[in-house]
């Protein structure tokens, strides 16, 4: 199953860039949902990402496998090594790319399993609004002051 959401914020897209850091991760995080950072090693192939997560906690854990740039973009794609029930695949692509206005807009592009449609279908909603909240955090934090 595949959810995109794209946020359009204010600053450019270099600057976005350089505030993908452990700040921002946590700020990213609804209240709603508890979570706790174990390790936050960056964005750049190879890094690794391990949080608690969900009711009971449980480890969720991603590596970063592809990162790159161009003169108008950088991404970088992180999958599940190490995922919360009932999760079995996870690929979320996060792409900065510059806007005409100056501006960057941030995607976030998930692909997700649990390996039966019917918990995909279930597990969607939660998922979509745990990403959702991230664009209200994406247009505070990258706000020109």
């Amino acid at each position: 199953m595949n959810i995109t959401l794209r946020t359009q914020v204010e600053q450019d897209h270099h600057t976005v860039y350089k505030g993908f850091n452990k700040s921002l991760f946590l700020q990213l995080s609804p209240p709603f949902v508890p979570f706790e950072l174990i390790r936050f090693d960056g964005c750049e192939t190879g890094d690794r990402v391990i949080l608690k997560v969900g009711f009971p906690m449980q480890i969720w854990e991603s590596l970063i496998v592809s990162h790159g740039s161009s003169s108008a973009e950088y991404f970088f794609i992180d999958e599940g090594e190490k995922l919360p029930l009932p999760l079995k695949k996870w690929h979320h692509r996060h792409g900065i790319d510059a806007a005409e206005d100056g501006g960057t807009i941030i995607s976030d592009e998930i692909s997700f399993s649990t390996g039966w449609k019917v918990l995909d279908l279930l597990a969607y909603p939660l998922l979509y609004s745990i990403f959702a909240y991230r664009k209200g955090v994406y247009r505070k934090v990258f706000k020109h002051s």
